[in-house]
């Protein structure tokens, strides 16, 4: 009987089915994969820059900060004022301008310097600026007022 179909030629047209379909699936598991691995290098990548920002921000604020205590702690601020006139207040790596208490390893990359310049009337403006790793820039300028021994701020601006 020609008409019979022996159990080996029925299968014949399926060989190598399931070979394509463990690639197809393998192929697929591997883009999967691969976007993963982008994703997780990208927010890392975000993560770090934000904590640099910050880091620097923070560093601009403390340069800031120790400028107005040197202010208050001078007899005559326009001194200070007229010595700084044009070159920096402050200058250099955080850890040795903020001195010892700074922890030196995760911000020994950051670099501050602090501006002084006479403004109106007994008003002198302090800017903090502090640069990190990845061309991160943080900047704070701050308008100060003498009152007795203390300082009243009268702005405070802080940029990119």
């Amino acid at each position: 009987m020609p008409d019979r179909i022996e159990p080996d030629d029925r299968r014949h047209g399926e060989r190598g089915a399931a070979l394509i379909m463990a690639i197809c699936a393998m192929t697929l598991l591997m883009v999967l994969a691969g976007a993963m691995v982008t994703l997780t290098l990208t927010e890392t990548a975000i993560a770090a820059r934000q904590r640099n920002g910050l880091q620097a921000f923070y560093a601009a604020e403390a340069v800031v900060v120790r400028t107005m205590r040197d202010l208050r702690e001078a007899p005559d601020w326009e001194a200070v004022v007229a010595g700084a006139s044009g070159a920096p207040y402050i200058e250099g790596p955080i850890g040795r301008v903020l001195g010892s208490s700074v922890p030196a390893a995760p911000l020994s990359q950051i670099t501050v310097a602090a501006w002084v310049s006479s403004g109106d009337a007994g008003m002198v403006t302090i800017r903090g600026e502090a640069r990190g790793p990845g061309g991160i820039r943080r900047l704070i300028e701050t308008t100060v007022v003498r009152e007795g021994h203390n300082l009243r701020v009268a702005l405070w601006r802080e940029g990119p």
